[in-house]
């Protein structure tokens, strides 16, 4: 998401509370700088669906994530500069918050954080060209460290057992409120961690959390909440290697349990795989179950840039039979699939685009479909439509 200054404008990364980069956040060269974007409490309609909120007159509260809900945070701390300092222009307040952000990533600016963790004392301080007495409230921050961000969902650090949930109570100790279902997912990474992210989406009102950005060969807990006798949820693991993560560069796997049951194990996958939870029932097919059946999996990993309504997908046979398509999509989200088709028939995936420039849209987003393990296609501007044939009865 981009804030805008007047004429200066500011792009925004999103991360969580352990100021580890969220998985939907774009990552390019117009990053400036990053604040906090994943499931951070807003208002919210009471006749929105609503798991984790209270209720205050006709309002009530809610997680929701993105780089919708980063970007308020820094444009809060332009406009609480430009108070404190009204003289200052807007190139003068930008260069403040550049200028004292805390790093993150990379040493210096990189196309992930762009300059660091937003910082409105330290930025002040800049603006009044010395440090500002009496202000920080006596916790010991004086500037040079950030003041983290509330502690409301996000996933733990390795081998920590008390990440939040996007839909219930916080599990910190291991248990869910009454009628809540606790996932649990068990992650081991390959050598290539930092190419593994999920996703849990709540399908009523495509309310996620999610995880990135992990350590290369470590193991990690991850816990949530879930309403699943009433709500339906998608988990998908991504690799953007699209090479799963076992079993080329290390022996990777996760393991998804519901309240003890194991839902799903795997490790051996292409960009993508899914399992559905919940109301929807809690299994679907996935490339671990296609070779089980003599079929092999159409695996798509799409990452939606900023105008994600004008994107939608097909998936259709060598007869014209359509097995699958999404339209309705989230900006600035990850999504995957996995169809399980006979080896023997052909098969036309199209995306399409309205607007006409693929998947460029300010933030850019890709998609990668690989058939039977092996990549299809990779791609970002593609114009109106790309279509992907594949499909060993495909006639050259």
């Amino acid at each position: 998401c981009f804030l805008l200054l007047h004429f200066t404008r500011m792009s925004v990364a999103a991360v969580d509370s352990d100021r580890r980069l969220a998985s939907f956040s774009q990552r390019n060269s117009m990053v400036d700088i990053a604040g906090p974007g994943v499931l951070v409490q807003s208002t919210l309609p009471m006749t929105s669906p609503c798991e984790v909120c209270s209720g205050i007159g006709s309002f009530q509260y809610g997680a929701i994530s993105g780089t919708s809900m980063a970007t308020p945070h820094v444009a809060g701390v332009a406009a609480l500069l430009m108070s404190f300092k009204p003289s200052a222009s807007a190139t003068e307040i930008q260069q403040a918050m550049l200028d004292s952000a805390f790093d993150l990533g990379t040493s210096g600016r990189d196309d992930s954080f762009g300059f660091g963790l937003v910082q409105a004392l330290a930025a002040a301080e800049i603006l009044n060209g010395g440090p500002l007495d009496g202000i920080g409230g006596g916790d010991g921050n004086d500037g040079d460290e950030p003041t983290p961000p509330p502690p409301t969902i996000s996933p733990p650090s390795p081998t920590s057992t008390s990440p939040p949930s996007p839909t219930g109570s916080p599990p910190n100790d291991g248990t869910c409120d009454p009628g809540f279902s606790l996932f649990r997912l068990d992650l081991t990474t390959d050598q290539f961690g930092s190419e593994s992210s999920w996703v849990i989406r709540r399908n009523s009102d495509g309310a996620t959390i999610s995880g990135g950005n992990y350590g290369n060969e470590q193991t990690y807990e991850e816990l949530a909440c879930l309403n699943t006798s009433t709500e339906c949820y998608t988990f998908t693991i991504f690799d953007s290697g699209n090479d799963g993560i076992c079993c080329s560069f290390g022996s990777g796997s996760y393991t998804v349990t519901l309240d003890g049951d194991v839902i799903q194990t795997g490790g051996s996958f292409s960009a993508a795989e899914e399992i559905s939870l919940g109301s929807c029932g809690r299994n679907n097919p996935v490339s671990g179950t296609c070779s089980q059946q003599g079929l092999v999996p159409i695996d798509l990993y799409l990452r939606t840039d900023s105008y994600a309504s004008e994107t939608s997908m097909q998936l259709v046979d060598e007869n014209g039979e359509l097995l699958e398509f999404a339209d309705g999509l989230v900006s600035d989200m990850e999504y995957g699939l996995t169809e399980c088709v006979s080896p023997s028939g052909c098969y036309n995936l199209t995306v399409f685009d309205s607007f006409g420039d693929g998947l460029s849209g300010g933030t850019e987003g890709v998609f990668i479909v690989s058939f039977d393990g092996i990549e299809q296609s990779r791609a970002t501007s593609f114009g109106s439509q790309l279509t992907v044939q594949m499909g060993n009865g495909c006639v050259s």
